[in-house]
């Protein structure tokens, strides 16, 4: 199929569209010329002169772009033509479907195509209305045919008159040799293609440092802006590398001098996914890798399946900086953390802090919730019990080894026992063996009380110590004597 041929799909207000064709060495540029006024091509109304409707079983009708064809009687167009030159490829224009007996539609093609009319109408016309407007691009005969700059025109149903107007009209400009490079000074694009069933631009490079689709502004615009109502404005897809990169020549640090910028009302600016690596991967020597900034929206979002949502990372040899790091203005969360049911907020590490939490005048870490630390770890308390020994009740308890309201309610999973004069027996419900007990007596009601881990019993030869999820504390009065009749707090960290 030759290049005058191919069916257009161009949008007719377009002031200039260049459209590349393949070729080894060169491109042939297909340019639209727009008319300053419409130019009338054909008028079927009896009543301005013209020969009157037109008629479904009459067609198809072969219309012309010459001046000869314009200022004929049956076209009864403009009668000195309206400038076409020869070897043009289509014509852009209006047209007005008139005083239809009936619903249809009416369908142009290149007379090239011969006379058989495509399954695809170019306008449609309602018999309720009796004016009917349309746009189109027509492809007319090539210079080399039978026919050139001529198109049929067909009516399917009933009859009705028409009258078609020129706005413009495309031609090929001749090969161009490549690389091939321009500059106009122009509010319409320098470069538009409109494809309904595939990429609009595609660009290829083999070239590890250049790039398939390469952009610039030195305005203050974009490089590369892409626009979508449904889809994505700009999607990257790579099997190995970035699908996406963007980087930033700016003064290193520079504030506003995003390698990668997304800007969106109500959704992400920007977003990205992988099967196995970053959905989104951003670095940084002076600034933040990944920067998100909302109104009313989260600032930063990442979600998965398998792995984490959010990672940072960072290799300072200074230390003292962070792979995450969140300020917070006023009463707002620097970081906040949010799990249903697994951690909100985790950290790692092999010889630092996982997590670490600094303020130069309120709480360095500050939590409304239960704290909890892994059993055989030292610093946080993992479990503490008040025991009456008279009564034999817990007055007071802590496990952090469980959560919600038991935690700090009823026993707290804890059982405690009083075997026999003088003991205590405390079992925590998980391994106490690798953590530090911490035995207070407090108030007495016949005797002033002491306290000892593991309890023995001189008079009966009976010792006994703790192992596994039990404790054993022994109670004492003043003389060294066994009691039952103190309160004791025992403490596990």
């Amino acid at each position: 199929m030759s290049a005058s041929s191919r069916p257009l799909h161009l949008h007719s207000r377009l002031a200039l569209v260049v459209l590349l064709l393949a070729g080894p060495a060169y491109a042939d540029q297909l340019v639209y010329t727009p008319f300053a006024q419409p130019c009338r091509l054909l008028d079927t109304r009896a009543s301005s002169g013209g020969l009157g409707p037109l008629i479904a079983p009459h067609g198809p009708y072969l219309l012309g772009t010459t001046s000869v064809d314009i200022s004929s009687a049956f076209q009864h167009g403009n009668p000195t033509g309206c400038g076409i030159p020869a070897g043009i490829s289509a014509v852009s224009v209006s047209m007005n479907m008139l005083d239809a007996t009936t619903s249809g539609n009416i369908a142009t093609w290149s007379a090239d195509a011969g006379a058989t009319a495509p399954n695809i109408g170019t306008g449609v016309y309602n018999a309720s209305n009796t004016f009917n407007t349309g746009y189109a691009t027509i492809p007319v005969g090539a210079a080399a045919g039978s026919n050139p700059g001529r198109f049929y025109l067909s009516v399917a149903n009933g009859q009705i008159d028409m009258t078609i107007n020129v706005v413009g009209y495309w031609s090929l400009q001749g090969p161009v040799s490549l690389p091939f490079a321009t500059t106009i000074n122009n509010a319409a694009p320098a470069f538009a293609i409109t494809n309904s069933g595939g990429d609009g631009l595609n660009g290829f490079t083999s070239q590890a440092n250049n790039s398939g689709v390469y952009g610039k502004n030195t305005g203050g615009g974009k490089g590369v802006f892409g626009a979508s109502g449904t889809g994505n404005g700009v999607e990257g897809q790579s099997t190995s590398g970035s699908g996406l990169k963007g980087a930033t020549a700016g003064t290193s640090g520079q504030f506003g001098a995003a390698g990668v910028w997304g800007d969106s009302h109500n959704f992400f600016g920007v977003w990205g996914t992988s099967v196995s690596g970053d959905g989104v991967h951003g670095n940084s020597q002076s600034s933040s890798g990944v920067f998100g900034a909302s109104n009313t929206g989260v600032g930063v979002w990442g979600d998965t399946q398998t792995y984490d949502g959010v990672q940072g990372h960072t290799h300072n040899p200074n230390g003292s900086t962070s792979g995450v790091a969140g300020f917070g203005d006023g009463s707002n969360n620097g970081v906040a953390g949010i799990s249903t049911n697994g951690n909100g907020v985790w950290g790692v590490t092999s010889t630092g802090n996982g997590v670490f939490g600094h303020s130069d005048s309120g709480y360095g870490m500050a939590t409304d919730g239960h704290a909890r630390q892994a059993i055989g770890m030292g610093g946080w308390l993992k479990a503490a019990v008040t025991y009456n020994q008279r009564n034999g009740g817990i007055s007071q308890c802590f496990n952090s080894q469980i959560g919600g309201s038991q935690a700090t309610s009823g026993t707290c999973g804890i059982t405690v026992g009083n075997p026999q004069s003088g003991e205590i027996d405390v079992d925590w419900g998980f391994d106490a063996t690798k953590g530090f007990v911490l035995a207070l007596p407090g108030a007495a009601y016949s005797v002033r009380c002491f306290s000892t881990l593991g309890f023995a019993d001189v008079n009966s030869g009976i010792t006994r110590v703790g192992g596994g999820t039990l404790t054993v504390v022994g109670v004492y009065d003043s003389s060294g004597d066994a009691t039952s009749d103190c309160s004791i707090t025992i403490m596990l960290f």
